[in-house]
């Protein structure tokens, strides 16, 4: 089992594990990811319904474990990482226990 030692990994490094993992996600559908730009209004109910489409994506993403591991280490305040928000990657962050387990269950 190979495990990530966040607190030594550089997040450009972790950003670039995360792409050459091939990411089920495209700049065609970023918004869904993002949410919309810091001039539009986006409400509760919109938000939920583009996250859940974001979250779709993730269940397939081939670059999950990578997403969660630079999503962790850079800590974002918005947006849908690795099939969680911002909200929860920032408190798995301040958890003690910041090793991922970067294996795969076999099919």
């Amino acid at each position: 089992m190979r495990r990530l030692d966040l607190n030594r990994i550089p997040a450009a490094e972790l950003r670039t594990a995360m792409l050459a993992a091939g990411p089920a996600c495209t700049l065609d559908d970023a918004h869904l990811f993002t949410g919309p730009d810091a001039f539009e209004v986006e409400g509760d109910d919109a938000k939920r319904r583009r996250e859940r489409k974001a979250k779709k994506i993730c269940v397939t993403c081939p670059a999950l474990a990578e997403c969660l591991a630079y999503a962790m280490a850079i800590c974002p305040s918005e947006g849908v990482w690795a099939g969680l928000s911002a909200r929860k990657i920032r408190a798995l962050s301040l958890s003690p226990a910041t090793d991922i387990d970067t294996e795969r269950e076999a099919a």
